[in-house]
């Protein structure tokens, strides 16, 4: 049966949340390796990679899926804009007045052994807030606050991807309003994307010749186009996701092929179209996507054939689901639902673990078994290059 990206990131029922927190957590790990002075994370010292730019980049291939599904279910630009704003301004400008007028004060007060009230005539934390209050970081520190750390006294370095995050929310209206996302004109953003990929592989390069402001200034465009290829990436692959098939062959076969991108020094090329796929892959594999694959796959097996795995139910015993962790009842609930919908609702159906299934499930009849997991889909790729080895 083909599964597609469409089934299963049209819903909430995904992982992509956890991703998030995931690449949240590396980008953490990569700043706490920086700010205690020792050296390169890991996967730098490994690939040249470092994990925050790995974490961000991620982010912005996420986003560039899900906010490109979000134009395409908003009823007009303006609902769009509503949503986006509403998404990323709240969050953000508590951020910036908890910390440019609690937290930051403190910290101040604290390393200059002054009172917290005091520290606002001593430091620009109002002008803190105010310079950034519209994405833009147009002031980065405030006086020698955390001026000891390797990044010189910024004093909240993660904001700055707010804004370029921002400008990929007009660009995708945009696009959407000139008709780039279907008819004679939905090659267009093929020809975009392939631009920000000359421009984020190409960017080192020409970096490597400039000094100075033109240094600077070619920097600040560089890394823009960069996580705007990211994000452009994850938007063609909303844009044809009926199409992309999902799998764990394919998850493991994106990861594998971007772990040796990264190896060879070839993320820079690679890595904007390896992420963003291995990505979405892995945000299909959930609990709630396995069951649809399983009860999609017994609603379209032949009637006769499931007649006959409902009689072996009725007459030698229950169903046994084995999936590869403990579902929570409530989880075993809905399974049971969904299970009984093809199989009928006297199935008595119970539940069993297996770790070695890695991920998916199992279902065993009395008289057969059918599998979906991981493991089986490995068990297929190794036979099907032992066969091809045999045959060459």
């Amino acid at each position: 049966m083909t599964v597609h990206l469409a089934d299963r990131l049209s819903t909430r029922d995904n992982g992509v949340t956890l991703l998030r927190l995931a690449f949240a957590l590396l980008v953490v790990f990569g700043h706490a390796w920086e700010i205690r002075g020792q050296g390169p994370d890991p996967l730098q010292r490994a690939t040249g990679v470092t994990c925050g730019e790995v974490g961000v980049n991620a982010f912005f291939a996420l986003s560039g899926f899900l906010v490109t599904q979000s134009w395409l279910r908003s009823r007009s630009a303006a609902d769009y804009f509503l949503r986006r704003a509403l998404r990323i301004f709240p969050g953000f400008w508590l951020c910036l007045l908890a910390t440019g007028l609690g937290l930051f004060p403190w910290l101040w007060a604290r390393q200059h052994g002054v009172r917290w009230r005091d520290a606002f005539s001593q430091a620009p934390f109002l002008g803190y807030v105010a310079r950034n209050a519209l994405l833009r970081i147009r002031q980065a520190t405030i006086g020698d606050l955390f001026a000891n750390q390797p990044a010189v006294g910024v004093v909240n370095g993660a904001l700055w991807s707010l804004f370029p995050e921002f400008l990929c929310y007009i660009g995708v209206a945009a696009a959407g309003l000139l008709g780039f996302f279907a008819g004679r004109r939905a090659f267009l953003p093929w020809l975009g994307t392939a631009a920000l990929f000359v421009v984020s592989a190409g960017g080192p390069h020409v970096l490597a010749r400039l000094s100075g402001h033109a240094h600077d200034s070619a920097w600040y465009l560089w890394r823009l186009g960069t996580q705007a290829t990211y994000f452009a990436v994850g938007a063609l692959f909303c844009l044809h996701a009926g199409r992309m098939r999902t799998g764990a062959a394919r998850l493991l076969a994106g990861l594998l092929l971007l772990a040796l991108a990264m190896r060879l020094g070839a993320y820079g090329w690679i890595g904007p179209l390896l992420l963003p796929f291995s990505l979405l892959q892995a945000a299909s594999v959930t609990p709630g996507a396995w069951l649809d694959r399983i009860a999609r796959h017994l609603t379209e097996l032949p009637r006769a054939e499931l007649d006959e795995l409902c009689r072996e139910i009725g007459r030698d015993g229950s169903l046994r689901v084995v999936t590869a962790s403990a579902l929570a009842a409530d989880a075993q609930q809905a399974w049971t639902a969904r299970l009984r919908g093809p199989l009928g609702d006297g199935a008595t159906i119970a539940f069993d673990t297996d770790p070695e299934l890695i991920a998916g499930a199992e279902l065993h009849f009395p008289n057969a078994v059918m599998r979906f997991s991981w493991a089986s889909e490995l068990a297929a790729i190794r036979d099907e290059v032992q066969a091809h080895a045999i045959g060459r």
